[in-house]
């Protein structure tokens, strides 16, 4: 896209506010894709964190102090952990699309379209054949 607002600024001035225009809308564009797919990572983040766990119910460690502000009193492991994974993954994400942007891309690109037809292609067809099963049966 730099070479074709490129154009536009060099031969085509009175079209200008056309390349402002574009680069504004790839900005909005790229923004909201980074948060739909980040808030997508994040409930699949929240999502293994839940399901870890769930597989020990009372490891749900809960902090009563009165010296700490009232917001504070409860403070669950299980929210502090998916918080910190969160931050974790996001951060390594940040630190490698800032030292190679264009490699960043074209992983990216691989690795999305991997996951994606991965998902649609074995997680639907676990999640159909786990609700046709007899447990969830008369559901």
């Amino acid at each position: 896209m730099n070479i074709f607002i490129l154009i536009i600024n060099q031969r085509y001035t009175h079209f200008s506010w056309v390349a402002e225009l574009i680069q504004i809308f790839i900005t909005i564009s790229i923004t909201v894709s980074f948060l739909v797919m980040g808030s997508a990572m994040k409930h699949t983040i929240d999502g293994w964190v839940n399901r870890q766990w769930e597989t020990n119910a009372d490891s749900v460690l809960r902090i009563q102090t009165w010296t700490l502000p009232q917001i504070f009193h409860t403070v669950s492991m299980r929210r502090v952990s998916s918080g910190f994974l969160s931050s974790l993954v996001f951060g390594i994400i940040f630190v490698v699309s800032m030292c190679d942007p264009k490699g960043f891309v074209i992983m990216l690109d691989k690795v999305v379209s991997f996951s994606l037809n991965t998902e649609v292609g074995l997680f639907i067809f676990l999640m159909l054949r786990t609700s046709r099963s007899e447990r969830f049966k008369d559901r």
